[in-house]
């Protein structure tokens, strides 16, 4: 192998590849399952979320077929996408939405805390996570519970549908790193 790059005047790069990367794979070879990392929330509900609050300016966890703004960051690469893998940029000043799999919200939970930047994050209701402290520490607002319709969460690029979304009890927070609010939200 070595050889043969010396030969063409080539380079080999190691690189890791996250585990939400191998969703690609996962989804061509199991087309009739769902995957969780690639649920998508109904636009409507998320259009909602935005009147509430006030639309982000970025998709922290999107692909180009789920974005839910216009501007993105992917996972994987994408030329439409601002970024590459939310979690090794700067979230500095950063007004964003983010649905990230629910096995890297603690790590999402950690970026905010030591950014100072504002998050809609949807997550789910489940008090007994070690992140759910966390959760909290960072709310500024009474998170807002999503519906639990039949065809709430919707599998990127099919028309498979999660069969139970109430069960996950998903809400949206609004997050903030450091704000005066912190304190009253807590006390209400």
């Amino acid at each position: 192998l070595f050889q043969f790059l010396q030969e063409r005047n080539l380079t080999l790069r190691a690189r890791y590849l996250q585990e939400i990367r191998k969703v690609l794979v996962e989804s061509l070879s199991r087309k009739d399952r769902i995957l969780p990392s690639e649920l998508s929330i109904h636009p409507k509900i998320v259009e909602e979320i935005f009147r509430v609050w006030e639309k982000p300016m970025v998709d922290l966890f999107a692909t180009f077929q789920n974005k839910k703004l216009p501007i993105y960051v992917s996972p994987m690469p994408d030329p439409q996408a601002l970024r590459e893998d939310a979690l090794s940029m700067s979230w500095e000043n950063l007004n964003a939405y983010a649905y990230p799999p629910t096995a890297i919200l603690g790590k999402v939970l950690e970026k905010i805390l030591t950014s100072h930047c504002q998050v809609i994050l949807i997550a789910p209701l489940w008090p007994a996570q070690a992140w759910f402290q966390d959760l909290l520490r960072l709310s500024v607002k009474h998170p807002l519970r999503l519906p639990g319709w039949e065809k709430m969460l919707k599998q990127t690029g099919k028309n498979l549908f999660h069969t139970n979304p109430g069960h996950l009890r998903l809400h949206a927070w609004m997050l903030r790193s450091s704000s005066p609010d912190h304190r009253e939200f807590l006390e209400r």
